[in-house]
């Protein structure tokens, strides 16, 4: 999807696995370790410009929380606003797939949907995942 409309043929995929084990899986258990690599796949167009790449995280735990990665890996409070969202990578050349370090910690029992997405430095639409990768935490 794109945030005008646009048609777009760029790809994200991402995983979750238990830190300890490397084994992937979609459902955890409260307390486990989790990690989560993201991989943005963009449109051949787009291959080799610069780029931000995005990550967005929307928290269903005791309460509802919408955040994004930063530069530093920080997990920031957003507004849902394009304007004040942030990249959590920024490339000089954009690369026919990109990873995506999105997190690794400790979750508590919860739902947990991953965005990512990427724009071109020189402007345009931001291409993002349009069914979001879910996590669940008992």
């Amino acid at each position: 999807m794109t945030s005008d409309g646009s048609p777009t043929n760029a790809s994200f995929t991402a995983v979750a696995y238990l830190e300890s084990s490397n084994q992937r899986s979609e459902s955890f258990n409260d307390g486990d370790n989790v990690v989560i690599l993201g991989t943005v796949r963009p449109q051949i167009a787009d291959i080799g410009k610069a780029a931000d790449l995005f990550v967005v995280i929307q928290e269903q735990t005791s309460s509802t929380r919408l955040s994004y990665s930063d530069l530093d890996g920080k997990s920031i409070a957003w507004n849902g606003g394009l304007k004040t969202l942030q990249p959590a990578v920024e490339t000089s050349s954009l690369k026919s797939s990109e990873s995506i370090g999105i997190f690794a910690v400790t979750l508590e029992t919860g739902t947990y949907k991953i965005f990512m997405g990427y724009m071109l430095i020189e402007g345009g639409p931001l291409h993002f995942n349009g069914k979001t990768y879910r996590i669940t935490v008992d």
